[in-house]
Formats: C-alpha cells, structure tokens, sequence
C-alpha cells in the first residue's frame, strides 16, 4: 500500500529529462521551506545526478529519508567492496549525513555480472554496519528484475511504471514481491512527464510511436473529465503492492499540484497501455 511520497532530485544539481531543465536555487529554497511545512520528508538522489548530492546536503537532511545509488561499477574493479564503499563514503560527506535510509545499485547489469556475489555482499555489510537501512537495486527490465530476486535477498526496488507502462504489473512479480516482502518504489509515473502534455504541446516523435494510444488516452481524459495529473496518481495509488511513489518536479507549484492530487481518489484509464519499448523505455529516447 502506498506510504510515502519521494522527491526526486536528478534536476536539482543539473540538467534532466527530455527538456534537459534544472531548478533554480531560489526555487529549490521555496521547495524544501514547503517540504518541511508539510513533512515531506523522503528524498531521491544519486552521485549520477552531478551535483545533485551536495546541492540537497545543503538543505540539512538529517532526519529524512534519503535514498542514494552506487554508479555503473566499472569491469576492471579488482576489489569492489573498496571501491563501493569509496563511492558510498563520497555520497554521505556530499549529503551531510552518517547514515541514509536506503542504497541502490544503479546499473541492473552490476547485480548480474560475474562479481555480483561480491557487490552483493558489500551492500550487505554497508547494512550491517548501519550505514543504510535497505539495499535495492533501480530496475529497467523485468526478466533481470526476476533474476535478481531471485539470487539475492534485497529489501526494495526502483521501478518505472505508469499508465502505458504496465510491463512491472507482472503476476509472477507481484507474487514474488509480496511473497519476499520487497519494498516497491515506483518512478517515472508521468513517463517524464509525457502523460501531463496537452495533445497540441507534445513532441510528434512521441505520438508518431504509438498514436492510438495517445488518441485513445487523450479521448479518455475529455469523455471522464479528468485531469491527467490525477488519473496518472489515481492510477499508482490503485497498486496495493507500490510502497512509495517517486516524483520528478520543475518548481514548488508542481509539487504543490501534486499534494493536492495524492489527496483524491479518482478514476483512471484500466486498459489504456502501449507495448512499444522505444516509448516506454526512456532509455530508448
């Protein structure tokens, strides 16, 4: 059941998505002045993200909720639990903090590699030692998802899922999910914000993937006289197995809009999805 809400921070330190935005420091202020007002407290970060790390360790963390990534482990790493715990010592200084809540590995294929067992291990001392509460992995692909659980025993997972990304709402997943009692974090609920367009604002390479869906999406929203944002959060929501929700923001009024929407409950498209991977993979973009 949904608990938490995330604040994703890859656009705080530089440059992300489609649009390639980055927020500004006086908006970044306003942002985290509302967070504390209203005691959203969990926060998303990586040392991928540049310097997205030191610009939130700024903001005095200690008390929330932080989730941070080890990076791509590089093939010719002879011993990787110094190198992991270079990285992950890197991260807390630029955070401002002794301990985080949790630790992903970023790159899946790390977790899938010859020395798996190794990086495996070191995550599993980092925990031991008390640095991080829980080890996970930020997933893209389902098979290597299933694999993964099934090798090693992680307490949460990174995945991106929103209303034409349904590839994650896999029967045989969910079971093992609940069955081990991973702790699912759902991102890209807006497919990068695809799914919050305007039909006369949004991008033709998008549409000319895959028209019937958006048509079909677009006539969806005008017949129920719905929002986008709220079928969108409407539709995570409804995912009893989906323990937290990540979200990317531009400025305070986004996530303001956001707050607000959490609040409701409202209907959402139930077979409304696209199969087309060069859409709902980002990483294909």
């Amino acid at each position: 059941m949904f608990n938490k809400l995330i604040i994703g921070t890859a656009n705080f330190g530089a440059r992300y998505g489609y649009k390639k935005h980055k927020i500004s420091k006086n908006e970044l202020n306003k942002i985290f002045k509302f967070c504390k007002k209203n005691r959203i407290n969990s926060f998303d970060t990586a040392s991928s993200y540049k310097n997205s790390e030191t610009t939130i360790g700024k903001y005095n963390l200690n008390g929330d909720l932080v989730y941070s990534k080890i990076p791509q482990i590089p093939k010719n790493t002879i011993n990787i639990e110094s190198w992991i715990f270079k990285k992950f010592f890197e991260s807390l200084k630029n955070l401002g903090l002794k301990k985080i809540e949790g630790i992903y590995i970023h790159h899946q294929e790390d977790l899938l590699s010859k020395k798996s067992s190794e990086i495996y291990k070191t995550l599993i001392k980092l925990k031991e030692l008390g640095y991080v509460k829980k080890i996970g992995v930020s997933i893209y692909d389902l098979k290597k998802l299933k694999k993964i659980i099934s090798l090693y025993n992680i307490d949460m997972v990174q995945i991106p899922i929103n209303i034409f990304d349904r590839r994650f709402l896999d029967k045989q997943l969910i079971n093992l999910i609940t069955k081990k009692k991973i702790e699912l974090n759902a991102r890209s609920i807006f497919l990068q914000g695809i799914l919050l367009k305007s039909r006369g604002n949004l991008n033709k390479k998008f549409v000319d993937l895959d028209n019937k869906t958006f048509k079909n999406w677009y006539s969806w929203i005008t017949e129920n006289n719905i929002s986008q944002l709220d079928a969108c959060i409407s539709f995570i929501k409804s995912i009893k197995t989906v323990s937290n929700i990540i979200i990317g923001i531009n400025n305070l009024e986004q996530l303001k809009m956001i707050s607000r929407s959490l609040k409701k409950n409202k209907k959402y498209p139930k077979y409304i999805f696209s199969k087309n991977h060069q859409l709902i993979d980002i990483r294909k973009w």
